[in-house]
């Protein structure tokens, strides 16, 4: 269920992704249609990594409960819910990872969307400027 090496894949390939790699509105526009692949794959990535957080957290406070009362402590929710927190620090930079490649992708098509629009605004001053 974990995709984390496929996450780390794409967050790779979008840091490798230099200006010279995409010039062109065509390699721009593929570059596009790549990064929405990503983002779909990274958002089910979210959802899958939020339910494992989850189970995890739940299965967390019930080891804390049961712990708790075997040994007639009382700890303040605050403490367990850090503690809990803490027990699932693996599930929750998971997570953290899949949101933030799926942040990353969606600002990278914003970008994309920016250099097409430069790029079709200088191909029309420069047509304009030769038939001048």
């Amino acid at each position: 269920m974990q995709k984390q090496a496929e996450i780390l894949g794409i967050l790779t390939r979008i840091q490798d992704t230099s200006y010279s790699d995409v010039q062109s509105i065509d390699a721009l526009l593929d570059y596009g249609f790549e990064l929405t692949q990503h983002i779909a794959f990274s958002g089910e990535a979210m959802s899958e990594a939020k339910k494992l957080l989850h189970d995890s957290r739940r299965k967390a406070y019930l080891r804390v409960e049961a712990s708790m009362k075997a040994q007639e402590k009382k700890w303040a929710p605050s403490l367990i819910k850090d503690y809990v927190n803490d027990i699932c620090a693996d599930e929750n930079a998971y997570y953290e990872l899949c949101e933030r490649c799926n942040r990353t992708a969606t600002h990278s098509v914003d970008l994309v969307r920016t250099a097409i629009s430069a790029l079709k605004t200088e191909m029309i001053t420069s047509n304009y400027q030769t038939h001048v």
